[in-house]
């Protein structure tokens, strides 16, 4: 299985510390980035997880979109990605879903739960990272939304091929979403008896199972 999924604890807590970046392969990386055209931001990522919280780092994205396309680098550098999804509903039990821009760099085209994103260095407050304030943010701004009636969490997901782990949150909002970023070519609101066709997120499937319609 690729997949573990546990319930994520109510307390759950990230805490922020500096770890220093190996050089090592900063040759390859570099490499493998050149030419992409894309930010070099950084990206969270987990060195110790616990069923109540986790210790992790930033680094780079430049050292994971390599370590996505290097077998070997993967491996080397242990980088294993941090996100936080939506499992968005609204008072009438429907679901967002957000079909992915042809730009981006993972799942292009694919239906997903949304929000969906990375945890950045603005989400860090005295060490710790607001995670939920990070996916509030992200609601506005890929959606419009910013009516919540409720945030909480819900799953902690580790995709084991893909070295990353998903915070997946509870969140009943207000209001109808607009696609507000390049993120999403489009939005819609969906039951399990009017899913839209085409191909998915691999992690939305997983949630899709766990969810009740």
């Amino acid at each position: 299985m690729d997949y573990l999924i546990k319930e994520l604890a109510q307390d759950f807590r990230i805490t922020v510390v500096e770890r220093e970046l190996d050089l090592t392969f900063q040759k390859q990386v570099e490499a493998i980035w050149e030419n992409q055209g894309l930010f070099d931001g950084k990206i969270l990522s987990a060195l110790e997880v616990s069923d109540d919280g986790m210790v992790a780092s930033f680094v780079p994205y430049s050292y994971f979109f390599a370590a996505e396309r290097d077998a070997a680098l993967k491996e080397a550098l242990g980088i294993q990605a941090v996100a936080v999804t939506g499992m968005t509903r609204n008072d009438a039990g429907r679901w967002l879903l957000g079909q992915r821009s042809n730009d981006v760099t993972q799942y292009p085209l694919c239906w997903e739960l949304a929000p969906s994103g990375g945890l950045d260095e603005a989400s860090v407050k005295e060490g710790i990272v607001d995670f939920r304030g990070q996916l509030l943010r992200e609601l506005h701004e890929e959606t419009g939304i910013d009516q919540v009636e409720s945030i909480s969490p819900k799953f902690l997901v580790q995709d084991q091929l893909c070295n990353m782990w998903e915070l997946c949150l509870d969140v009943v909002v207000g209001g109808e979403p607009q696609c507000q970023s390049d993120e999403y070519q489009k939005l819609q609101w969906v039951d399990k008896g009017g899913l839209p066709s085409g191909d998915f997120v691999p992690l939305t499937h997983l949630l899709f199972n766990k969810m009740s319609f």
